[in-house]
């Protein structure tokens, strides 16, 4: 028997009646990170686990997901992440990689047309950039975008092209942290 039972609501959105699975099932704010825990809209008696960052504004991000809402489950692993900057980074890297998974080598060829302001602006969304980065995550962000597209796995040569000009492009114009 779940620990939690999944109220249901309908809602009308542009038209369509969808179901709302939205209901917050619980807030936890540990200093500047806000979490929220949502029931997972297909998967039944799954939750999903959203974070913001308060400095930063913008919206909830998906983190992760639990098979089944066990608060106390949850909330260890919200202190372990919120105290342990290698778990952070493990779990940043891995949404990384599967962002890199959707992108498209016609979205990079796409890349080529803009200008040199809509390029930046594209290229720190691509590397997923806030205002400051370091340089190895910057490195390995260009790795990770290599192994996909270069030309022997699948990818192209103008695709390798933006990876990068955009590498370049950032470590020049970004101010980096922990530069060798």
């Amino acid at each position: 028997m779940p620990l939690y039972h999944r109220k249901k609501g309908i809602r009308q959105s542009d038209g369509f009646v969808v179901e709302d699975f939205s209901e917050t099932l619980s807030e936890i704010t540990i200093d500047n990170l806000e979490f929220r825990i949502t029931w997972h809209p297909i998967e039944m008696d799954s939750c999903i686990l959203w974070i913001k960052d308060r400095y930063f504004g913008g919206y909830f991000s998906a983190l992760g997901r639990f098979t089944r809402f066990d608060k106390r489950r949850i909330i260890e692993f919200i202190a372990r992440y919120a105290t342990s900057p290698d778990l952070r980074k493990h779990i940043s890297r891995c949404i990384f990689e599967r962002k890199i998974r959707d992108v498209t080598t016609t979205y990079l060829e796409n890349l080529v047309k803009l200008n040199h302001h809509e390029k930046i602006r594209a290229f720190k969304s691509l590397y997923d950039l806030d205002s400051e980065i370091e340089i190895d995550d910057l490195e390995w962000k260009r790795r990770v975008m290599a192994m996909r597209f270069h030309p022997d796995s699948g990818g192209n040569e103008t695709s390798m092209k933006v990876i990068n000009e955009a590498f370049d492009l950032l470590k020049e114009s970004t101010p980096l942290n922990n530069r060798k």
